[in-house]
């Protein structure tokens, strides 16, 4: 059985790495590839300081790439979480439902298109998945005879509190984990556990996951949305689909009947009230705070629930197949609704690919800045993740500090921290620079906004960021004008060049 496993893994690796992907790290990809790309301390501090998640899943990336720093090592760190959670479903299916239904969640999360996208990301996504599936799998533990049920302990606890440190939304996961096993705890008999190492093990998780939680409601997000009918049901589909329910009528059609499906199978199985807690909870959750509190609503928040709509797909598949068999009285019959929605995904999930085009083509910026850079010119990345890409293009992953070589804080916020601290501070906890730009050939990249004395005079000052032309307005009150200006798919690269210093009567 293993060896078979394996076999299914490999396969299911082989078919997401041979998908035409875009190589190259966009904007959100650029902070694990930095913190994962300089010293430990830098991937413990670097979250804190510049990322609104916390800092455990770029530290186990901080790990990984040890080996190599490059894109495609840094990349595989996402396929094997996303290996790791199939393999999580499997064994969650072989605990509560049988052979052929984890065999069936198996594939099926091989190779949906929601699962293979984020594993192609360099994003906390699908270890999140796996740390769920993790904590339904302690829970089911927790209420089996002992010891494994100290095994189920330990795995809840720390899936529990790995998901709350990995990502802004990761709390939900310890939560569901609570509420599932107080589900459980309905259908289950008092000797089998005990209320006080229930209660004992989700206090501990609570409170230390509370720093978590009071890091993730004092940041703000931009991207979060006040849902309505019509934004739920695309957001739900996507969870299965990815872009590809969005291409076509028919294909929403589809993803809610995929939708559908795996409800049913749920609800008819013994994963109910693991549906109730991993997927419903959740969704009614963040649409009262988005509603009550604050916009919390967002796919990348509700990902952790695709491997719970596998598993209930599998359910329905596997009772599909056994009505065909009953009804057709074919050798084989039992398992065609499973192989044909599994060919189908298949499908999709390489069309989907296709369709997914990447933002900020870094490398192609950093490539036309070099083509045309004169002797003396110098880049300016005003923000500090495009400053971070544009050196990793340029120089290398291991182009130096990410705190050594920083601008001025750019928020409010960090702006009075700084103050706060003061300089024997900053220096004490690698927070103090040492300058804003660093060599790079003859030339030299600049970070941070505003402008100084070291930056003019030069010919020609290379602007480069999400809005890059607005950046260099600046310049122009030092005798710049705006040469050329041209679009990396949304990363900015505008050449200003010195025409003398602005006449005082002006």
């Amino acid at each position: 059985m293993a060896l078979t496993v394996l076999g299914v893994l490999v396969g299911g690796l082989a078919f997401r790495i041979s998908l035409p992907v875009e190589s190259w790290f966009w904007y959100d990809e650029i902070y694990g590839a930095t913190f994962a790309s300089g010293t430990l301390y830098e991937a413990l501090l670097g979250p804190l300081r510049f990322d609104l998640h916390p800092p455990l899943y770029y530290l186990q990336l901080w790990l990984w790439a040890r080996v190599d720093a490059g894109d495609t090592w840094l990349r595989l760190n996402s396929a094997a979480w996303g290996l790791a959670a199939a393999v999580m479903a499997w064994q969650v299916a072989r605990q509560c439902l049988g052979e052929r239904e984890a065999w069936i969640a198996l594939f099926l999360m091989l190779v949906v298109p929601a699962a293979v996208v984020t594993a192609q990301d360099l994003r906390m996504y699908p270890m999140l998945m796996a740390l769920a599936l993790m904590s339904s799998w302690g829970a089911l533990l927790w209420f089996s005879p002992r010891p494994a049920a100290r095994t189920g302990a330990w795995m809840l606890a720390l899936a529990g509190v790995a998901a709350a440190y990995s990502h802004a939304t990761g709390v939900l996961i310890p939560v569901a984990a609570a509420v599932f096993s107080l589900l459980l705890w309905r259908q289950t008999t008092a000797h089998r556990v005990t209320m006080r190492g229930w209660i004992l093990v989700q206090g501990l998780v609570a409170v230390a996951v509370l720093p978590a939680v009071l890091n993730s409601m004092i940041r703000s997000v931009g991207h979060m949305t006040l849902p309505d009918g019509a934004v739920v049901v695309g957001t739900l589909t996507r969870l299965l689909l990815d872009q590809a329910a969005m291409q076509h009528p028919a294909l929403l059609v589809l993803g809610v009947l995929l939708l559908a499906g795996s409800i049913l199978g749920a609800w008819w199985s013994s994963l109910r009230w693991m549906f109730v807690a991993y997927v419903l909870f959740p969704i009614l959750l963040l649409l009262a705070v988005s509603y009550f509190v604050r916009p919390v609503w967002h796919l990348r928040a509700l990902y952790p629930l695709t491997p719970f709509l596998v598993l209930g797909g599998a359910v329905a598949l596997a009772r599909l197949g056994d009505v065909l068999a009953r009804m057709t009285r074919l050798r084989g019959a039992a398992s065609a609704p499973a192989l044909l929605m599994t060919m189908l995904l298949v499908v999709l999930a390489v069309w989907n690919a296709s369709l997914v085009e990447k933002s900020h083509r870094y490398p192609a910026a950093v490539e036309f800045v070099q083509s045309h850079l004169a002797p003396g010119d110098i880049v300016w990345a005003p923000d500090f993740v495009s400053a971070w890409a544009v050196k990793r293009y340029w120089i290398g992953p291991r182009w130096g500090s990410i705190t050594r070589i920083q601008g001025e804080p750019t928020s409010e916020q960090w702006r009075r921290i700084y103050d706060r601290l003061g300089d024997p501070w900053l220096e004490r906890i690698g927070l103090a620079a040492e300058g804003r730009s660093i060599a790079a050939g003859e030339s030299r990249i600049y970070t941070g906004p505003g402008v100084d004395e070291t930056m003019l005079g030069r010919s020609s000052i290379w602007v480069v960021g999400n809005q890059a032309a607005p950046a260099g307005e600046a310049l122009q009150g030092e005798g710049y004008v705006l040469l050329r200006e041209e679009d990396f798919r949304g990363v900015g690269v505008a050449e200003f060049a010195f025409i003398g210093p602005p006449d005082p009567k002006d």
